[in-house]
């Protein structure tokens, strides 16, 4: 019996909609790269292990501290935060904790984020993105 290692290479995303965000997802299985298309309708979060978490945030007027929770867990360079569909400032309570980490935070709309995020990765920086789909 053979076992093959599966190792992410990484996650970029392909499209952004108001209703979903498609990312590609690269890995190393065994002795050839992985390919795969993701579908996501939910919130997300793009770690720098490759790493895609379902995230339970669908709206930003909901956002509270616990849902940065994971940045603290990955520690970042840098953390890509998607809004929604439109760019809003979370509460400067929020933002402190990044600044006491030295972890970098841009806010933008998803759709910025999303083309933030794949330039950042392309560059192999340690990024993070949190993006919200709205539902």
């Amino acid at each position: 019996m053979k076992f093959n290692l599966e190792k992410s290479l990484g996650v970029s995303v392909q499209s952004c909609q108001p209703d979903q965000i498609t990312l590609q997802m690269l890995s190393q299985g065994g002795d050839a790269p992985v390919q795969e298309t993701r579908v996501c309708t939910k919130s997300v979060v793009l770690c720098p292990t490759g790493e895609v978490i379902d995230w339970d945030l669908n709206h930003f007027d909901a956002l509270t501290e616990s849902h940065f929770g994971l940045v603290w867990q990955h520690q970042p360079e840098l953390v890509i935060f998607g809004t929604g569909q439109s760019q809003h400032f979370p509460a400067a309570r929020l933002l402190e904790p990044f600044a006491r980490s030295a972890i970098g935070i841009e806010v933008m709309d998803t759709t910025a984020a999303c083309r933030t995020y794949n330039i950042v990765q392309s560059e192999g920086r340690k990024a993070m993105a949190l993006l919200i789909i709205e539902s």
